[in-house]
């Protein structure tokens, strides 16, 4: 793992903690390698697509759909976009195998100006997103590249 992380690939990441500590596979040889060995027998699948066009890309049905921290962007301020965000959930659990995952990532609320996390982050977004039904919805604290703690919300799909 030491030697990935001097690679030019993390050196170009500006982010205020060292390599080891945000990529917890990086930190000892011992992580490096149960990491391997999980990832041997798998070929995951990279999708570079819009996010509102993703559920359209295959019929496919995916375990794990990692939508990193999209959503933020995607909605960014504007709380009108909650709804076409709820909107592209429901198309995206379509591909979703039962039991399947979609995750995504949202950075503390002290990173931004008015001490707010993103709207697609918020508890009211979240409760929205519970009432679907179609999801058992869990979000998981933790230590953050920034100050504060980020957070990792997790859809599984009922």
């Amino acid at each position: 793992g030491t030697n990935i992380a001097k690679t030019d690939f993390f050196k170009q990441r500006s982010v205020p903690k060292q390599t080891m500590d945000v990529n917890a596979y990086l930190r000892d040889e011992k992580s490096y390698k149960k990491t391997s060995g999980l990832l041997k027998n798998i070929t995951p699948e990279f999708i570079v697509s819009d996010i509102r066009d993703l559920a359209n890309y295959d019929k496919e049905n995916y375990d794990v759909i990692n939508l990193s921290n999209i959503p933020n962007y995607f909605v960014g301020r504007k709380e009108h976009k909650i709804k076409d965000f709820i909107s592209i959930l429901k198309n995206l659990a379509k591909i979703t195998t039962n039991n399947g995952i979609i995750f995504f990532y949202s950075y503390s609320e002290t990173i931004y100006e008015d001490k707010k996390g993103p709207p697609a982050s918020s508890k009211e977004t979240l409760e929205k997103i519970n009432q679907l039904g179609i999801f058992e919805l869990k979000s998981e604290s933790f230590l953050g590249l920034n100050e504060g703690e980020d957070r990792i919300t997790i859809l599984k799909k009922l």
